[in-house]
């Protein structure tokens, strides 16, 4: 475009918008794992997950750990209630609305469950806002609070309560 690098900067939103991947490699109901920058850690390692779903095929981007145990939400089922677009986490069946991060069911059932539940108050999901533009998707990351390593995520987990 005319204005070089800069001239494109300036026509985003305010943020700290990331590139995450063309537009072209991201297909209906597909997820990419990938690894963006942070304020927290410039250099990247942020590892989130990008996908495209839902009946307007619309592209969400939320934290790759389920903020119960950091399980990976890589292959989380996606669904759809009144409340919107949702993930759910594959070990122990959390829910989270993939738009707000909202979560919509905590650790639900009884067992081992409703153990956890005593223990571990409910956390949202951290999602990101993602803009298409010019072919390419970027994430916004001004909201991550952790630069990526578990360490750190467990250090950080009391600031995602809701």
């Amino acid at each position: 475009g005319e204005g070089g690098e800069a001239g494109e900067a300036s026509q985003m939103p305010p943020g700290f918008w990331e590139y995450a991947l063309r537009d072209d490699d991201l297909g209906r109901g597909q997820r990419r794992i990938i690894q963006v920058a942070t304020p927290f850690s410039p250099q990247g390692g942020k590892k989130i997950i990008v996908a495209r779903v839902g009946k307007e095929a619309g592209v969400y981007a939320f934290d790759y750990m389920c903020p119960h145990l950091g399980v990976s939400l890589a292959d989380g089922k996606f669904g759809v209630t009144k409340e919107g677009l949702t993930i759910e986490c594959s070990q122990h069946k959390s829910q989270f609305n993939i738009e707000s991060g909202q979560c919509v069911d905590w650790l639900p059932g009884g067992g081992w469950n409703a153990l956890q539940r005593m223990v571990t108050p409910a956390c949202n999901l951290l999602t990101y806002p993602t803009l298409v533009k010019d072919g390419n998707i970027f994430v916004d990351m001004s909201k991550a609070k952790v630069r990526g390593s578990f360490e750190e995520w467990v250090e950080d987990r009391p600031n995602m309560r809701r």
